[in-house]
């Protein structure tokens, strides 16, 4: 299962431990004790089950695949990775699908209140989903592939990010995201989703991210979404226009 040079971590070192100690680096650590109005009961609402046991087949498999992808990255798969990699600086991830949904907007002729209804409910909805995103990572504090498997290649310019790696931050935000969009223009449907598998994609071809990361990310931002709908869609939302 481990691949030529390849040299792993023993289960007493596989909890998650920054790769560099700089003060409010871990980005997103404090999100789990925010409380504000909200369709959701709890940080946790949607908590995805546990990562695969460190050490198990089930690991052991998945990490390998971060192992392959590194060892054999294209330039292509490094593009992709560099295109959604979106960090501090950028416009980030939430921005991106604000820009995503203000394209369809304009293609849609939304009057201003429509596009301030399909706004307000994008934004709460990856808020939230990044909320629980980080309630779970605290909660399992997930090791990242490259700190397992040390000959795992990291691309410089996206680096390894600050935080545990279960489950995918990116991942989150533009499932919630795309579900939103959805919801409101069900045509677009099938580009969306196409976004939010590339989107996963990025973050295994960066080395940064198991597969497991990415489906359980995906989950859960779908579930904040399709939540929030409903609740919108009942009048319960704060976002339920008057």
């Amino acid at each position: 299962m481990r691949a030529p040079g390849s040299r792993i971590l023993t289960s007493s070192r596989a909890r998650w431990s920054a790769a560099r100690p700089q003060p409010g680096s871990s980005r997103g650590a404090r999100w789990t004790g925010i409380t504000r109005r909200s369709p959701l009961t709890s940080p946790g609402q949607f908590l995805p089950p546990p990562p695969p046991v460190f050490g198990s087949p089930e690991y052991l498999t998945a990490l390998a695949e971060i192992r392959q992808l590194s060892d054999t990255r294209t330039a292509e798969q490094t593009r992709i990775a560099l295109f959604w990699a979106q960090g501090a600086g950028t416009i980030t991830t939430g921005g991106y699908w604000n820009v995503i949904a203000t394209d369809i907007i304009k293609q849609h002729d939304m009057s201003e209140r429509e596009a301030t209804h399909v706004y307000a409910l994008l934004n709460a909805s990856m808020f939230d989903a990044a909320i629980g995103c980080w309630t779970a990572k605290l909660t399992y504090w997930f090791i990242r592939p490259s700190q397992a498997d040390h000959g795992i290649t990291l691309i410089p310019a996206i680096g390894l990010p600050n935080h545990p790696s279960y489950p995918s931050g990116h991942s989150c935000a533009s499932s919630a995201a795309a579900e939103v969009l959805t919801g409101f223009f069900p045509d677009e449907r099938d580009r969306l989703d196409a976004m939010v598998i590339e989107a996963g994609l990025s973050r295994m071809y960066a080395g940064i991210h198991y597969r497991f990361d990415i489906e359980a990310g995906q989950t859960l931002g779908r579930s904040v979404a399709r939540f929030a709908i409903a609740a919108d869609a009942l009048g319960n939302s704060v976002l339920t226009p008057q």
